[in-house]
């Protein structure tokens, strides 16, 4: 764990900071909105897929932004926006405003607050060679998921306490972490200063089919994981009459798992072929969300999130770094935000079809939209290792002749 640096660490202290926050109150917006509010989940889904299309607009700016202003302004501008709109939002709640209020101020900080990711990663892009870079997403997420573990335990008991105190909360941790990156953090140099910003320019990037193939592949997996929030908190709700603190301990057993076995798993993929490890993870959390459709109650569910958890801390690492491994040094921001776009778009898409399921094809039978889950993960698995012959031995993150990945336990 050494060689990584103060600034690094205290980037890990702020991502667990930011995600311990958003942990809190954003996994339940969909059981309030629906529960408590009376909206249809297939309204619910179609209204969090447009926020999700917003991120990935919002990823192309931040990557570019990053490049041109610095990687900390612009994490530093982004989560102090999203605090301010988080707060809002606690306000309109508690003050029992129309629930256009909640969805238009949830839209503004989704969008404001998603500059932070592609300026986060470039960042550790800047300043970890590509050797150390797959353990030092591996921490990140570690640092993520140590807050994915603690805020839904806490949000789950506050959902049947207060949902304004859920925001509130929320809008404190995005003021800390801000504040940590604001003393703690380092910036690393700006890139293309002198160029300014060119969104059109961004989008070259695609030019290379290498990277246009991981960026759809990262689409379909992206569908993939944003099944993780919405679609199995109203699977549970509705068809396992789960209540909503025992829909918080499953996200808070998808949150311990990466915490302890994240480490290992970012050390094996350091030892085989990024193209293998994705893989593998797609395999994996194909194998999960098939078991989240044939769950009968919280234990077989837990065990169904477990496994899908193992494939998420090999994809989440390991599609991060082969986007950086292919960025060209000057235009890291560029290509993680591009490729943050295409990822999100394909979040989007999964949250709004995880509704429709829900609202259509789970009442005739409630394992059918994880079957076709399950479908899409295979997709993606086939088209990351359909790339092992394009990229070089470096890009992939190895050498050649690299052993096969198995997966330590």
């Amino acid at each position: 764990m050494t060689g990584y640096g103060f600034s690094f660490w205290t980037l890990v202290a702020a991502e667990s900071l930011l995600v311990t926050g958003a942990a809190l109150s954003f996994p339940f917006l969909a059981v309030y909105l629906t529960v408590h509010r009376g909206l249809s989940a297939g309204l619910v889904g179609a209204f969090l897929s447009v926020s999700m299309f917003s991120t990935a607009l919002a990823h192309g700016i931040g990557g570019e932004w990053s490049d041109v202003a610095g990687r900390k302004r612009v994490m530093l501008a982004s989560l102090s926006a999203r605090a301010g709109s988080t707060l809002l939002m606690a306000w309109a709640i508690w003050s029992g405003k129309h629930w256009g209020w909640i969805m238009a101020l949830h839209l503004l900080g989704m969008f404001i607050g998603s500059f932070f990711t592609p300026a986060a990663r470039s960042w550790v892009a800047d300043t970890c060679d590509p050797t150390r870079r797959v353990r030092a997403y591996g921490f990140l997420r570690m640092g993520a998921n140590l807050g994915w573990a603690l805020g839904p335990a806490i949000g789950g008991t506050l959902a049947l306490k207060s949902y304004p105190m859920m925001f509130l909360f929320t809008s404190l941790a995005f003021a800390l972490s801000a504040l940590t990156i604001g003393l703690g953090v380092r910036d690393s140099p700006r890139s293309r200063q002198e160029e300014g910003m060119d969104f059109a320019a961004a989008f070259s990037a695609l030019r290379d089919r290498r990277f246009a193939r991981l960026c759809l592949s990262s689409l379909l997996i992206g569908m993939v994981m944003s099944q993780l929030v919405v679609a199995l908190s109203l699977h549970c709700v509705r068809c396992l009459h789960l209540p909503e603190s025992r829909v918080g301990l499953l996200f808070s057993l998808n949150g311990a798992v990466v915490v302890l076995l994240q480490y290992w798993a970012s050390k094996g993929l350091e030892r085989s072929r990024l193209t293998s490890g994705l893989a593998l993870g797609c395999l994996l959390y194909a194998a999960g969300y098939l078991g989240v459709g044939f769950s009968q109650g919280f234990e077989t569910a837990a065990l169904a999130v477990f496994v899908l958890t193992l494939g998420e801390i090999l994809v989440q690492p390991g599609m991060h770094t082969l986007a950086a491994n292919m960025a060209p040094e000057r235009c890291k921001g560029r290509y993680m935000g591009v490729h943050g776009i295409l990822q999100q778009i394909g979040s989007a898409m999964g949250v709004l079809l995880g509704g429709l399921g829900n609202e259509h094809l789970a009442p005739s039978w409630p394992p059918m939209p994880w079957c076709a889950v399950a479908g899409l993960a295979l997709a993606a698995g086939l088209g990351f290792r359909s790339l092992r012959r394009q990229v070089s031995a470096r890009e992939d993150g190895t050498v050649e002749d690299a052993p096969v990945l198995t997966l330590p336990v």
